[in-house]
């Protein structure tokens, strides 16, 4: 893994480019919230659930290091297809926009772990990680195939 820019070193970005930011910040934690909100409404299943956050975050990494290395070129598509404004986008904001994502995720699988805590008594990591519980997790279907946002159809057509 790459490293990720430390941003509280960065300097803020032109009033266009924050609200930019706060619309997509506003946009990723309110899509990955709706889908929290899904799984705690709709699972019962304690391996389902579990299955299912697994799904969340997974290959964030690399997905990081595409969507930085495209920018990196001038490629923007992945934030244009969600409603970014193309000529506002560059590659410093590209960086704050994907932590931003991450905290969303991050505040997704917070809750997550703390809602599976009350259900069913255990630690979500420590029930992924326990041996006996491989072969039903390894039969048993995620509620969701990827994060929120990775899912959101494309705004705009090419």
């Amino acid at each position: 893994m790459a490293s990720r820019p430390s941003l509280l070193k960065l300097p803020p970005f032109p009033p266009e480019q924050e609200a930019l930011r706060s619309e997509w910040r506003n946009l990723c934690f309110a899509l990955e919230r709706l889908q929290a909100d899904a799984l705690l409404a709709n699972c019962r299943d304690k391996y389902e659930f579990a299955k299912s956050y697994s799904v969340f975050g997974a290959g964030f990494d690399e997905l990081y290091e595409e969507l930085t290395r495209r920018a990196g070129a001038g490629d923007f598509e992945f934030f244009v297809d969600r409603g970014m404004a193309e000529s506002l986008m560059t590659f410093p904001l590209v960086e704050r926009m994907l932590a931003d994502w991450f905290g969303a995720i991050a505040s997704k699988k917070s809750r997550l772990e703390e809602a599976f805590s009350i259900r069913y008594g255990e630690d979500i990591d420590e029930f992924l990680a326990n041996p006996r519980h491989a072969a039903k997790l390894a039969a048993v279907a995620p509620l969701d195939s990827a994060d929120a946002l990775l899912k959101m159809p494309p705004l705009v057509s090419h």
